[in-house]
């Protein structure tokens, strides 16, 4: 093989370049990122010979480490590339002036080029070097790590762990293999929020002040919300609500009002099933204008028409909504996934919400719709109806497990609505419960006679029980003393005994009070999660501000000029 050291000129009379041999030899090109004076140092850098041979045979990385002694110096790897180069040795002899080694100039030393050989494969450290942290010396556990890597068996022998008496200032900040896995640079294509905008806002002064305006902002949904043991009833809404911006919007509203006109407490499924399917999107704004909700209790995520308070007579039993969610087994799931495969992704998705009505209603024969929760009054299976529809079965007063409805009946319902509701979910089919109410009339007059004896504690129901009947003894005691004082002779000494009367009632009830812890009733976990709706999750996006926020944007809207 010969190679042409210069390009052969026109026909111009010159004289052709020579031809120079090029050896068979083969090089391996390392284009080495930093000063290269001593090569055999650059070379160890690399990992030696050896590792780049192996590196070679295997077109795996080569990894430079400037601290090759380090063994926490983090690499930079560097890749083979495919070349097709020439090493070329370039030579001329010089003379040097023997008392001070200066070179003397000689334009007519003519040069000699030889070709050593080909080189194909080249080295380039194309990466980013990682973040690089210096342990010291002397700290214990690099000195472990280098007695394991050198094998030195004495120090891994006498290696102690730290006590914690030791020197807290000194952090022992190990560095980890990697800071970062990035190790090409790329562009962050970084662009601005496209819903903020730059604007100007005229300041009470005439002058402006530059701000940004985020015009997709979460705003909250503006829901009026209580706990069970509240005692304020909220008679309108606590939000300042605005006006509905758009006529479907107002309609939605309107026919919300209306499904509170007829029944004033409802659930949202129940709700969105009697409620036309072009107003889903806005099921949320109706009730915050009509209605408040229970975060707890048993009328918990049931709307409540605003002035009603469901604790204080016991019709509104039949509003009580009862859970059914059960706990996911690792079968479900995986049949659940493997359906989920099995749909054609390319079928198109209707337009609009399809509207299935009557999806609130149990009857024990359709399969439940996407709620787990119903309320006593949409449970229409007769197998359930001679314990929701009679009457010896509700108390005076509401407790917060079992509303009005005593616990051991409660909890009998829950049961066997639990396990007709699992049984219609798996096979579309549910078997009939025969005499529901066997055996309730003695445990409801156990449960009486618990009561009696404080010594049932029903999640803090027994407590309002036994509040309840002091409150009643200590106002007929009022009345006594009040009643005394109005005799004359002997008053003073009747107001003395009511009041000793009063004294110990007091002290028998705090007693009692004392003593009533139990075990916990076994239930199944109950999550305290609202149902998601995703139609309403995007319609929440575009929520109202509140009344700060509200006036803020409308100082915005007017006195602002858009920047470019």
């Amino acid at each position: 093989m010969y190679f042409f050291s210069t390009l052969l000129h026109n026909m111009s009379g010159h004289e052709p370049s020579p031809l120079i041999p090029i050896d068979k030899k083969k090089f391996l090109c390392i284009e080495y990122p930093g000063y290269v004076k001593r090569a055999d140092r650059a070379i160890k850098t690399l990992g030696g010979e050896s590792a780049l041979s192996e590196a070679l045979s295997n077109n795996d990385q080569v990894q430079l480490r400037y601290r090759a002694k380090d063994i926490f110096s983090h690499p930079i790897n560097g890749d083979f590339l495919d070349t097709c180069k020439l090493l070329a040795k370039v030579t001329r002899r010089v003379k040097k002036k023997k008392t001070t080694g200066e070179v003397i100039q000689d334009d007519n030393t003519p040069w000699t080029i030889q070709i050593l050989g080909t080189v194909e494969k080249t080295v380039r450290f194309r990466a980013l070097a990682d973040f690089q942290y210096i342990v010291p010396t002397d700290d214990k556990i690099r000195q472990l790590k280098e007695a394991l890597d050198m094998g030195d068996v004495e120090t891994i022998v006498n290696y102690k762990v730290p006590d914690d008496d030791d020197d807290f200032d000194n952090l022992r900040n190990i560095p980890p293999p990697a800071f970062t896995p990035i190790d090409a640079p790329f562009n962050y294509g970084y662009k601005q929020n496209s819903p903020v905008l730059r604007v100007r806002v005229r300041q009470p002064d005439g002058s402006y002040k530059i701000k940004l305006v985020n015009r997709s902002r979460y705003h909250g949904n503006e829901v009026t919300g209580i706990k069970y043991d509240d005692e304020n009833i909220p008679s309108k809404s606590w939000h300042n609500l605005k006006e509905p911006s758009t006529e479907l919007e107002k309609e939605a509203i309107q026919a919300v009002a209306a499904l509170f006109v007829d029944r004033p407490i409802w659930s949202r499924f129940a709700i969105r099933s009697n409620l036309d399917a072009k107003y889903h999107k806005y099921i949320t704004k109706g009730l915050v204008h009509s209605a408040y909700t229970f975060n707890t209790g048993p009328w918990r995520e049931c709307w409540v028409k605003y002035g009603i308070n469901p604790k204080a007579d016991p019709k509104y039993y039949i509003y009580q909504q009862i859970d059914m969610r059960r706990i996911l087994k690792e079968g479900l799931t995986k049949r659940v996934v493997s359906k989920k495969t099995q749909v054609n992704s390319n079928v198109a998705k209707p337009e609009a919400p399809i509207q299935v009505p009557n999806q609130n209603i149990f009857d024990g024969k359709a399969i439940p719709g996407s709620s787990s929760m119903y309320q006593i009054c949409d449970i229409t299976d007769p197998d359930f109806t001679p314990i929701t529809r009679n009457k010896d079965y509700i108390k005076e007063y509401p407790t917060k497990f079992g509303g009005f409805f005593y616990k051991c009946v409660f909890e009998r319902l829950r049961k066997k609505l639990k396990q007709k509701y699992g049984e219609l979910i798996d096979t579309g089919n549910a078997t009939p419960i025969p005499n529901i109410e066997l055996g309730l009339a003695d445990d409801i007059a156990k449960e009486i006679e618990s009561y009696k004896d404080n010594a049932v504690d029903e999640e803090g129901d027994e407590e309002d029980d036994l509040n309840r009947s002091a409150n009643t003894d200590f106002e007929k005691a009022a009345r006594d003393a009040m009643q005394a004082t109005d005799h004359g002779e002997g008053s003073s000494k009747r107001l003395q005994q009511v009041a000793d009367e009063y004294i110990d009632q007091l002290a028998s009830v705090n007693k009692s009070m004392a003593n009533d812890l139990e075990d916990d009733i076994d239930l199944d976990v109950i999550d305290d999660f609202e149902e998601y709706d995703e139609e309403e999750s995007d319609a929440m996006d575009h929520d109202e501000p509140d009344s700060q926020q509200e006036e803020q944007q409308k100082l915005i809207d007017e006195d602002v000029e858009m920047m470019d």
